[in-house]
Order: structure tokens, then C-alpha cells, then sequence
């Protein structure tokens, strides 16, 4: 299985592209793809200090950008090493959302690579857009992203969402169940409050979700063994519990599956993947999307800026 056939990286030219591009390498490593193209977006009209500093003798916008593209393709060169991968590098002008919303319309790309600086204020607000409304599927990488994939935490809800995260996790695991632990959220049944005892309700919830469990893994026909972390949700946030197994299991990546929703009101309210992108894992989180069942909803929205 190798779905994230054509990738788009997006640098920024800070300290964190040595890593972008670093770590895409070390992915293409264990699921090679087709092919990797890199973007730089140009936001400013003007030449501003921060540019100027970087590039002696920069006079004009046309020779940044070539000086841009001179600088990102020896980045690329130096550090991405995979053979038999064609990898482009190209500097775009514009708002950088919109840019790459407008890429993402004009070719099919299966993943979208961002980094992610919790120090940044305004970003996690970009990087939300861009969740809600690619296509793709896209990777958010930290600073703090290890070149490992020894064990991989997958959120499920049951659904044939989780069940392409979990097959794509599995894929990165190299196929070893003993790598990947599906994780899933269960609170009590809340219709029975206060009528029924809170440990009974406890454990009626979790026999509901062992019940589910099983039927999981028959329907998507998982090895009976795997390793699922059923998980009473007690603390503020979802994003909290999975936090909180990623450190008891060490784990390098969070694959998670994105629902499309069925009408465009449902698709703008928030849901589990939207928010995790905004949370500090520490750790890179893949959020994988079913291009064509996600297509309509993008169209829509990106036609309606037109």
C-alpha cells in the first residue's frame, strides 16, 4: 500500500526546513513516493530587513526569487537522498493559505507537509485552515521530530476512516502489528445519568466499546492481536488521553483518520483531527483524507473566495 504517491513540502526559510526536508526524506525512506515537490511562498510586496540579511545584493523581487530558488534547491539537494524520487523545488508569490489551497486545486497532491512552530502565534490558525480545507492528506512535523518509527499511536473512532489510518500506520510500521496501538475514546453513556450508578455506566460504556472493538477488526479483517487501547475519557480534552498514551508508549507519529462530512454545515464544525492539529504533541501527526470524498467540500469553498 503506498497512497501518499506525490508530496507537497512547504519551507519557509527558517531554522525548521533543514528538518522538513530531513525528515521527508527519512519518510521516503520507509514509504517511498513518486514524487516530492518543495515550496517557498514570497508574502511580502516589498523586500523586507529579515530577507535583506539573508541575501546580499538582493535589489529586486524577480532576483530574490531567484536567489530563493538557487538557496532551496541546494537545501534539497544536500539533504534528501532517496533515489529514484523526483523532487522539484519552486517559489510561488501570494497569501501563503491561499497559494497553497490554489496548488492544491491545480495538481492532485496526496500529501501536504507543514511545519509546525508552537512558538509562532497565528499559525496554528493557518494550519487549521489548511486541515478543514485540503483535499490531501496532510503531515504537521515539530521541532522536536525524531527520524524514528519504532511505534506509531493511531486514534480510532471504528470508522472506515480509521481503518485507512490504521492500514497506512501499519504500512509505516513496515506491516508489525507489535509497532502500532490503535487507541480508542469511550465516556459514559450519558443517557442513563444519574439513573444509573457511575460505575455501571463506566462499564457499560466499556463493554460497548469491546463490543465495537471486535467488530472493527472482523470487518476490516485486522489481526485479532492488535494492540487497541480502549481509553475512558477523563481528562479536559481528547487530545489530552492521546497525548498522555503517546508518552507511556514512546511513540514517534500519530496517524489519525479525518471524516469528511456529509453537507457543507457539518464540514465547518470542528472535530478531533481538526483540533489535535492545534495541539503540542511534540511528535508529527499524519491526518489521513480521503481525497475524492473530500473534493466536493473544497471545491465548493474554494470557488466561493472566487
Amino acid at each position: 500500500m503506498n497512497t501518499l504517491k506525490k508530496k507537497l513540502v512547504c519551507l519557509d526559510l527558517t531554522k525548521i526546513d533543514d528538518l522538513l526536508v530531513g525528515y521527508v526524506n527519512f519518510l521516503a525512506g520507509i514509504h517511498k513516493p513518486a514524487e516530492v515537490q518543495f515550496v517557498h511562498i514570497i508574502e511580502t510586496i516589498a523586500l523586507d530587513t529579515d530577507v535583506l540579511e539573508l541575501f546580499e545584493d538582493v535589489n529586486s523581487l524577480d532576483d530574490l526569487q531567484q536567489r530563493l530558488q538557487d538557496h532551496f534547491e541546494d537545501l534539497v539537494d544536500d539533504l534528501f537522498e532517496v533515489d529514484g524520487v523526483k523532487t522539484t523545488v519552486f517559489i510561488e508569490r501570494g497569501i501563503a493559505t491561499n497559494r497553497i489551497l490554489g496548488l492544491m486545486e491545480s495538481w492532485p497532491y496526496d500529501l501536504l507537509v507543514l511545519g509546525k512552530k508552537n512558538s509562532y502565534i497565528g499559525e496554528g490558525i493557518a494550519a487549521l485552515k489548511l486541515v478543514k480545507y485540503v483535499p490531501a492528506s496532510i503531515l504537521l512535523v515539530p521541532e522536536t521530530a525524531r527520524y524514528s518509527m519504532e511505534h506509531i499511536t493511531v486514534p480510532v473512532d471504528f470508522s472506515a476512516q480509521s481503518a485507512n489510518a490504521t492500514a497506512l500506520a501499519l504500512d509505516l510500521a513496515g506491516g508489525s502489528y507489535d509497532k502500532v496501538t490503535l487507541q480508542h475514546i469511550y465516556s459514559p453513556m450519558k443517557e442513563f445519568f444519574p439513573y444509573m450508578p457511575a460505575e455501571k455506566e463506566k462499564k457499560a460504556a466499556r463493554d460497548k466499546a469491546i463490543k465495537a472493538a471486535a467488530g472493527f477488526i472482523r470487518e476490516y479483517k485486522l489481526n485479532p492481536d492488535v494492540d487497541i487501547e480502549l481509553t475512558l475519557f477523563r481528562e479536559d480534552r481528547m487530545s489530552d488521553e492521546i497525548y498522555n498514551l503517546c508518552n507511556q508508549r514512546k511513540s514517534d507519529l500519530i496517524v489519525v483518520g479525518y471524516r469528511a462530512r456529509k453537507n457543507l454545515l457539518a464540514s465547518l464544525k470542528d472535530n478531533l483531527p481538526e483540533r489535535m492539529s492545534g495541539y503540542g504533541f511534540g511528535i508529527p501527526l499524519l491526518i489521513v483524507k480521503n481525497y475524492k470524498s473530500t473534493l466536493n467540500l473544497y471545491e465548493i469553498l474554494v470557488g466561493s473566495d472566487r
